[in-house]
């Protein structure tokens, strides 16, 4: 019964030094995905909305890097739309509304979709229906960037 469990963590672990190297832009050839994956993803600065943002996550049982990641996704997507699919909370509303008052959770066509928890495989799937895009994996969630001029890609990164 636990040999079942043992093979995706050494996959996983198989597939971390290059996941790790990518979760900093290394290895990428795409420019969009290079400067997404430096200046959002794993971007190393503080925000001025950080404190609030992790009192509002632990508070909620959240993780803080998934928090803080949607809200740097909604600073670099505005004025568009992020769309949240699977267990949103209060603490990822929050996020998205303190990067930008302007962005809808819904409604428009999205220039960004993000999977939290099970929503996770459901991006994944858009993705693999799409013939354009990007997707950025990680344990915690899955973000898929569509875009007519992207090409189908698929990252697997680590949130810092």
């Amino acid at each position: 019964m636990r040999l079942p469990r043992l093979i995706p963590a050494l996959i996983r672990g198989v597939r971390a030094p290059k996941r790790a190297a990518r979760s900093r832009g290394f290895g990428i050839h795409s420019p969009f995905a290079f400067r997404f994956v430096r200046e959002v993803l794993s971007q190393p600065y503080a925000y001025y909305s950080y404190p609030q943002l992790d009192r509002a996550a632990k508070a909620e049982g959240c993780q803080p890097a998934v928090v803080r990641t949607l809200f740097r996704l909604s600073l670099w997507f505005r004025p568009g739309a992020v769309d949240v699919v699977g267990s949103a909370s209060e603490a990822v509303s929050l996020a998205i509304r303190r990067g930008n008052p302007q962005t809808q959770t819904a409604g428009m066509p999205p220039k960004c979709i993000v999977g939290l928890g099970d929503g996770r495989e459901k991006v994944s799937g858009m993705w693999r229906q799409s013939e354009r895009g990007m997707l950025f994996r990680a344990k915690e969630m899955a973000i898929f960037v569509t875009s007519d001029h992207l090409p189908h890609q698929k990252f697997d990164i680590l949130l810092s």
